[in-house]
């Protein structure tokens, strides 16, 4: 795909891959960014600064909480009354840590409607109105090597990217004679603020993992996939995941999960 003078949308843009994915889209050919997220201050100021770097680039920002459902139909609605959209980022998302049965109910099911039912939500949205459009477009959704394998104290988690794991697959299948492609970004452990929420909203404390890719390298890897038309991304410190989730059996999970749940729960 040419990314030259593309216009891109972009949710969770306010720190990490997202905020990284919008300096890459910009870097390589993005006419105009619209980034959205719940924290309007972190917005405000990416987009100041893109703006300043890039003053060419139109940045619109767009304060919304995609957990809400009318939120999600009021925010599409307004982005494509303001123009065409060529590139769609899903990169509003949520972990937590622990064992399911300690996790508070409240915070399970906030996890499941932002990273399954808002992803699916908007995907289905934005790809019935991007059909109509007649220049190429792609959907990337991110999701993560934790959705190739069970994931013991993070069950719920790596369950939720399964999801988005397999509906790219179907998806790319399925438009595969329309204008839309399909591309669904799996990292490995970032270097971003992820951690920090998921410790907030769980009941066990995970210290950053001592090897991590920068959002701003798994971002540049994302723009080379949808620019080589890569269904499944893969950063480099991802690579070895899918031939280890192929080569484990499910048993294995299993016995590691009673494990790690022993140690979680002591």
């Amino acid at each position: 795909m040419n990314l030259q003078d593309t216009h891109w949308l972009i949710t969770g843009a306010s720190a990490g891959i997202g905020a990284a994915l919008a300096w890459a889209a910009v870097e390589h050919g993005a006419k105009r960014v619209v980034l959205v997220a719940r924290r309007a201050d972190k917005l405000r100021q990416l987009a100041q600064n893109i703006q300043e770097k890039f003053p060419g680039v139109e940045v619109i920002w767009i304060e919304a909480d995609l957990l809400e459902e009318m939120t999600r139909n009021n925010m599409v609605e307004q982005v494509f009354s303001g123009g065409r959209i060529d590139v769609w980022v899903n990169n509003a998302g949520m972990g937590s840590n622990g064992c399911f049965d300690q996790l508070p109910t409240s915070s399970v099911l906030k996890m499941v409607r932002l990273n399954v039912e808002a992803l699916a939500h908007l995907s289905s949205l934005a790809v019935q109105r991007m059909k109509q459009q007649p220049q190429r477009s792609a959907l990337l959704q991110v999701g993560s090597v934790a959705g190739l394998m069970p994931v013991p104290t993070m069950g719920l988690y790596a369950a939720t990217k399964a999801f988005v794991t397999s509906l790219t697959d179907s998806l790319s299948g399925e438009l595969s004679g329309t204008s839309v492609q399909v591309h669904c970004l799996s990292p490995a452990p970032v270097k971003t603020e992820f951690l920090d929420v998921a410790n907030a909203e769980g009941v066990l404390v995970r210290q950053q993992v001592p090897i991590a890719q920068s959002a701003r390298s798994v971002a540049l890897s994302a723009i080379r996939g949808l620019k080589w038309n890569i269904t499944h991304i893969y950063p480099w410190l991802a690579w070895p995941f899918p031939l280890l989730a192929w080569l484990t059996p499910r048993w294995v999970w299993r016995v590691t999960g009673k494990v790690a749940a022993r140690i979680a729960r002591q």
